[in-house]
C-alpha cells in the first residue's frame, strides 16, 4: 500500500486546525451559571450573556452568534451601553425569567450589566434576586437558553450540568450520593467529549509513542495517578496556581509529547517521568472545572471521586477506538510510523503550539 505522507500530513494539520479554531471562537456560547444560596438575600445569582436571550436566539442549536439567524439584532443589542441594554431587560424581564427556569415568587430583583467593551467577546450580565420557590421544586430552563450550571452552595452543594431543557434533581428534598455521583461522572466525561481538546490530543499524543499495549497503559495509569493526586489537592486548597500559570504549560505539554514521539529512539522510563510531570499540570487542569462547579458540601468525596471516574471513562473513550483503528492493525505495517505516527505527532504539536502562544499572548 502507497501511502503520500504531504497528504495526510496536511488533511491531519487542517482538521485539528479547524478544531483547535472552533474551540477558541471569540463568539462562542458560554452556558449560564446559575447560584443558589438559600436562605441568604439575595439567594439567587444568574451569571449569563443576556443579549442573545432578548432576540429569542435557540442557544441549543447555535454555537458562533455570527452564525445565528438573528445575529444582526444579537449585534445591536451588544452596541448598546449598559444602560440601554438594563431597559431593554427590563422589557422582558418576566419573559425572560421564564424561559430560564425561575418560577414562584420573585423580588428585589436587579441586574448589573459590564460596560459595553470588546464586540468580538460576550457581555457578562449578572442578575440577583430573592426568590421563594414552589413546592415541589425543580429547575429546568427552555431548550433555547442552552446549557444552565446549576450550583446549590448550601450544605447539600448539589451541582448540576443541565442539557438544554433538562431539569434538575428536585431541590427542596436532599439529593442523594449517588445522584451526586451520576452528575460528576458525566460532568467528568464532558471535560473530555467534546469540551476538552486539549485533554484528547495529549491522550492521543500517549498512543502514539508507542502502538504496544505496555507502553501505552504504562503511560496512562502514571498520568492518572498524577492528575488524580493535584486534582485532589486542589479541589481541598492545598494546591492554588493561577489557571494563566497552568493553561500554557498544557498546551506545551501538548508540543512536548508530539515532539518526544519523533525522536527515533524513544525511552519508556524518561518517557514516564515526563507524563508524571505533566498529569500533575492536567491534575490543576481539571480542579478549575470543579471550583466553577462550586465543590463541597456532605457530598464532596463523592463528588471528586465521581468526576475523576468521569475523566478516566473520557479518556478510555479516546484511546479505545484509535487502538480498534490503529493499534490492532496499522501499526503493524511498514509504513505505520512514516504516514501515521509521525504526520499525526507534528500535527498534534502543531495545534499545541498556537494554543501556547495564543494563551501566554493572551
Amino acid at each position: 500500500m502507497k501511502v503520500n505522507n504531504m497528504h495526510v500530513f496536511l488533511f491531519l494539520c487542517k482538521a485539528l486546525v479547524a478544531l483547535a479554531i472552533g474551540s477558541t471562537q471569540a463568539h462562542e456560547i458560554n452556558p449560564i451559571v446559575i447560584d443558589i444560596n438559600q436562605p441568604t438575600s439575595p439567594n439567587t445569582q444568574i451569571r449569563l450573556s443576556v443579549e442573545p436571550i432578548l432576540v429569542d436566539m435557540d442557544l441549543s442549536q447555535v454555537t458562533d452568534t455570527d452564525l445565528a439567524d438573528e445575529v444582526e439584532q444579537y449585534q445591536m443589542l451588544r452596541a448598546l451601553n449598559d444602560a440601554e441594554l438594563i431597559t431593554q431587560f427590563k422589557q422582558q424581564q418576566n419573559e425572560l425569567l421564564q424561559k430560564l427556569g425561575v418560577t414562584g415568587t420573585v423580588s428585589n430583583l436587579q441586574i448589573e450589566v459590564q460596560p459595553q467593551g470588546d464586540l468580538e467577546l460576550p457581555r457578562i450580565s449578572v442578575i440577583t434576586l430573592d426568590h421563594q420557590p414552589p413546592t415541589p421544586w425543580v429547575w429546568q430552563g427552555a431548550v433555547t437558553v442552552g446549557e444552565i450550571v446549576l450550583r446549590d452552595q448550601s450544605d447539600q452543594a448539589y451541582t448540576a450540568v443541565l442539557a438544554p431543557g433538562q431539569a434538575s434533581a428536585q431541590l427542596d428534598q436532599p439529593i442523594s450520593a449517588w445522584q451526586q455521583f451520576q452528575v460528576y461522572v458525566i460532568s467528568g466525561i464532558e471535560h473530555i467529549i467534546p469540551k476538552g481538546l486539549d485533554h484528547i490530543l495529549f491522550v492521543m499524543g500517549l498512543f502514539l509513542f508507542s502502538h504496544r499495549w505496555r507502553p501505552l497503559l504504562a503511560q496512562v495509569t502514571v498520568f492518572t495517578a498524577a492528575h488524580t493526586v493535584t486534582l485532589a489537592l486542589a479541589s481541598v486548597g492545598w494546591v492554588q496556581i493561577s489557571g494563566s500559570i497552568v493553561e500554557p504549560l498544557i498546551a506545551l505539554s501538548i508540543v512536548y509529547v508530539a515532539i518526544e514521539n519523533l525522536l527515533p529512539k524513544r525511552v519508556l522510563k524518561r518517557r514516564l517521568a515526563l507524563v508524571l510531570a505533566f498529569g500533575l499540570l492536567h491534575g490543576l487542569g481539571f480542579a478549575s472545572v470543579l471550583q466553577d462547579f462550586g465543590l463541597g458540601g456532605e457530598h464532596f468525596a463523592v463528588s471528586l471521586i465521581g468526576f475523576n471516574l468521569g475523566v478516566e471513562i473520557g479518556q478510555l473513550l479516546v484511546l479505545l477506538p484509535m487502538m480498534i483503528l490503529l493499534g490492532t492493525w496499522a501499526a503493524n505495517q511498514s509504513w505505520y510510523r512514516r504516514a501515521i505516527q509521525i504526520p499525526m505527532s507534528l500535527a498534534i504539536g502543531g495545534v499545541g503550539l498556537m494554543w501556547t502562544l495564543e494563551r501566554v499572548l493572551g
